[in-house]
C-alpha cells in the first residue's frame, strides 16, 4: 500500500492552520467589538477621548454582539471550512470520481498521453468484461498511477498493479516472456497496461469472474477472495500477513474480512459503491 501522499498531509497541515486563524479572528474580533463598545460608551472620559469620539460620531460602528452569537458565526465557518476541504484528518475521502475516468492531476507526469491511456482502459475493460473503473481505481490505489512505483515495505511489488515476483513468473508463461521486476519499472504507463490485463485474465480463469470493485481489488491483493461473502477471513492476528495489512482491520476486531476492504474502497471511492449498489439490486 502507498503511504497518504505528501499532499494529502500538507492539505491536512493547512486546514489545522485555518481553525487556529479561526480561533484567533473569533478572540481578536471579539476584543475590538469590546473596545469600539467602550469607546462609543457616555462614560467614557471626554478629555481623553472627546476627538476621537467626534471623528467616530459619523460612522456606523456594530453594535457589540453577545457571544454566542460569535461562536455560533465560527462554527459555521468551520463547518464550511471542512466541507470544503475535504482529506480531514481521521477521514477517508475520494481520492477523486473513477467512474468517470478522469485521470488525478497528481498522476498526469505519470501516464504521458491522457487520452490514449483512458482509450486503452475502456477497451481493456471490454475486453476483460470488467468496468474499466474499478480497474483505473484499482491501480490509483496501488501505486497512484506510477508505472515504476516500487512497495515501501520491501515486498518487491511493483508498478500499476504492484506485481509480485511470483504472480510475474506466472505471466512470462502465460506470455511466453522474460520479464523481471526491473523491466515492468522501466515500462510506460500505457504499456504496462497489457501486463494489467494479462493478469486480470489470469485471475479470472482461476478464480471466476470480477463482479464488483471489491472483486477488482481482492484481484490483487488476495486473488483467491475473490467472489467470497463479506464475513470470509483474509488474514487474522497475528499472523504476518495481518500485520503487514492491518491498516485494514476497519473495525479492529484482529481480522481482516471482505467486509473490511469493501469499507474501505467504497469510503475511498463512493462513486464506484453507488455503481455496485445500483448493479446489486438491477440483478
Amino acid at each position: 500500500m502507498m503511504k497518504r501522499s505528501f499532499f494529502h498531509l500538507l492539505r491536512n497541515l493547512l486546514i489545522v492552520v485555518l481553525k487556529v486563524l479561526l480561533v484567533l479572528f473569533f478572540i481578536i474580533g471579539k476584543a475590538i467589538a469590546r473596545i469600539w463598545s467602550w469607546a462609543r460608551s457616555p462614560r467614557v472620559p471626554s478629555f481623553s477621548l472627546r476627538s476621537i469620539r467626534w471623528k467616530l460620531s459619523g460612522i456606523r460602528i456594530p453594535t457589540y454582539r453577545p457571544w454566542w452569537a460569535y461562536s455560533v458565526a465560527a462554527a459555521l465557518m468551520l463547518v464550511l471550512i471542512v466541507r470544503l476541504m475535504p482529506g480531514s484528518i481521521g477521514e477517508i475521502r475520494p481520492a477523486y470520481f473513477a467512474a468517470d475516468l478522469v485521470i488525478p492531476p497528481e498522476s498526469h507526469r505519470y501516464i504521458g498521453n491522457d487520452s490514449l491511456f483512458r482509450a486503452e482502459l475502456v477497451n481493456m475493460g471490454h475486453r476483460l468484461e470488467v468496468n474499466p473503473s474499478w480497474i483505473l481505481a484499482v491501480m490509483y490505489h496501488e501505486s497512484r498511477l506510477n508505472p515504476a512505483a516500487i512497495n515501501h515495505r520491501g515486498s518487491g511489488a511493483t508498478g500499476l498493479i504492484q506485481l509480485m515476483p511470483p504472480a510475474l513468473k506466472d505471466l512470462n508463461k502465460r506470455l511466453g516472456t522474460r520479464y523481471y521486476l526491473s523491466d515492468v519499472k522501466s515500462m510506460s504507463a500505457i504499456r504496462q497496461l497489457h501486463l494489467v490485463e494479462a493478469y486480470y485474465l489470469m485471475i479470472k480463469e482461476r478464480y471466476g469472474s470480477i463482479d464488483n470493485f471489491t472483486d477488482a481489488y481482492l484481484a490483487v491483493l488476495y486473488p483467491r477472495a475473490v467472489g467470497k461473502p463479506q464475513s470470509h477471513v483474509l488474514f487474522a492476528r497475528p499472523s504476518l500477513h495481518y500485520r503487514q495489512n492491518s491498516g485494514l482491520d476497519m473495525n479492529k476486531d484482529g481480522k481482516v474480512t471482505v467486509g473490511d476492504i469493501s469499507v474501505r474502497l467504497y469510503g475511498m471511492f463512493p462513486d464506484l459503491g453507488k455503481i455496485d449498489l445500483d448493479l446489486a439490486l438491477s440483478k
